[in-house]
């Protein structure tokens, strides 16, 4: 979304992808922490004008910010360890919650 900012339809189309990715815990929490909440807004304003980009990216905000509940302490290990796992693999250290970055991002 970032290299193809000024592309509307792309930008659209990404927004919508977001809001079903969004729908995963582990997913969500991770599009968070790699900025999925700035690159939205983002989309936003560079295209203020674009009904589809508009709709589509004020529905992937609401599923980034609508907090994850695990279903049990084990999925709650589970969704960290395999956190931790992805971010060393992209070179990150993944150890800040999502209700923590959502609460920096507003």
């Amino acid at each position: 979304m970032r290299r193809f900012a000024q592309d509307e339809i792309l930008q659209a189309m990404s927004c919508w992808s977001l809001v079903n990715v969004a729908l995963t815990p582990l997913q969500k929490s991770i599009l968070v922490k790699l900025g999925g909440l700035t690159v939205t807004a983002n989309a936003m304003l560079q295209h203020p004008y674009n009904a589809e980009v508009q709709f589509r990216a004020l529905f992937a905000l609401i599923n980034l910010v609508i907090p994850t509940e695990p279903r049990g302490p084990e999925e709650t290990e589970q969704m960290r360890e395999m956190e931790r796992e992805i971010f060393q693999q992209l070179g990150e250290a993944g150890e800040t919650t999502e209700r923590e970055m959502l609460d920096a991002s507003v």
